[in-house]
């Protein structure tokens, strides 16, 4: 079941990092209580499982996350860096997250 970032489909939500391929991406970071995911990070990398295996903002998520937390991912193929860095920063300007860049 995709789940929507705005107008983006994302793969997911999946549970364990582990389940996220290794390729270039736009992940999210949610957590899940009563029904509802709620976003709490948005980024992007050219290798999502490995950068989400070392997050820097994982003690973030846990500070702010209030339920299970969970990932979704929009792989990108061949979109470039500065298409996935713009996805991003429009997704950013419309939600606010909690963590990450201000």
């Amino acid at each position: 079941m995709p789940i929507r970032v705005g107008e983006y489909r994302f793969e997911g939500p999946f549970k364990f990092v582990k389940m996220v391929r290794n390729a270039p991406g736009i992940y999210a970071v949610h957590y899940y209580r009563d029904g509802q995911y709620f976003l709490l990070d948005i980024g992007e990398e050219v290798a999502l499982h490995d950068a989400l295996s070392a997050h820097p903002n994982q003690s973030e998520w846990e500070r702010f996350g209030r339920g299970m937390l969970t990932f979704s991912v929009l792989y990108t193929g061949t979109h470039s860096d500065e298409e996935r860095r713009a996805v991003v920063q429009e997704l950013r300007a419309a939600y606010e997250p909690a963590c990450g860049p201000r």
